[in-house]
């Protein structure tokens, strides 16, 4: 509630009485929540969008610096995913992308951060990793979690994911560089046929890791 007063004077400029009125302003502060949320989070998911898991980013780094701790960045992209469109329509990849950020959020941690990039893109943001190997045991997860048959209403849907990660600080200290490395890093995947994950490795002279999950065609 809103409460107003409305002030009276006599000729004389002088105030003779003061009427309060009130407002409910619920459904306006209803509003300017949604419309906040919108700006922060992805509407076909409900995760966070790229401008808040850049804020979330920013905020890890600052920590894991003062504490020398390191933090591992994922950018993860459906492979077929355009085949699911063309033959099973828009709904159903709609419906797609929808269970897979249920499924990415069920594997991770509640301090990681999930967001949806963008088209069939989404982003993991993990704190507080030991080492390289260890994210690798997290991106393993994901994609098995992945192939398992997602069930869409009245069909099943079988799909495979690309992945890439990069790691603050060995790989970047910003949050720019730390997805393009991971970026980079997916496309490696993808260029090798995809469903396996790789870590950016530039600075080791090699291509990264990569684990191999076995995936059933679309039907």
């Amino acid at each position: 509630m809103e409460v107003h007063g409305f002030p009276i004077y006599n000729p004389a400029g002088e105030l003779i009485e003061m009427i309060e009125y009130s407002i409910d302003i619920t459904k306006r502060k209803e509003a300017e929540r949604k419309l906040a949320h919108l700006a922060t989070h992805d509407v076909l998911t409900g995760l966070p969008n790229r401008a808040l898991f850049n804020i979330c980013l920013e905020l890890e780094m600052v920590h894991a610096s003062r504490n020398k701790q390191k933090i591992a960045v994922m950018l993860l992209d459906l492979d077929r995913f355009k085949q699911v469109n063309d033959t099973l329509g828009h709904g159903v990849g709609d419906r797609l992308l929808q269970a897979v950020a249920g499924i990415l959020q069920k594997q991770t941690r509640k301090s990681d951060t999930i967001a949806r990039l963008g088209g069939d893109e989404f982003l993991v943001l993990l704190p507080e990793v030991d080492d390289g190997e260890a994210v690798e045991g997290v991106a393993c997860n994901l994609l098995a979690a992945l192939t398992r048959p997602i069930h869409l209403e009245d069909r099943e849907v079988q799909i495979k994911a690309s992945l890439g990660f990069a790691l603050f600080p060995d790989d970047g200290k910003d949050g720019e560089t730390l997805i393009r490395l991971a970026d980079t890093a997916m496309y490696q995947a993808k260029a090798s046929g995809g469903g396996i994950f790789r870590m950016y490795a530039e600075r080791e002279g090699t291509e990264g890791h990569k684990t191999l999950v076995p995936l059933p065609p679309i039907p």
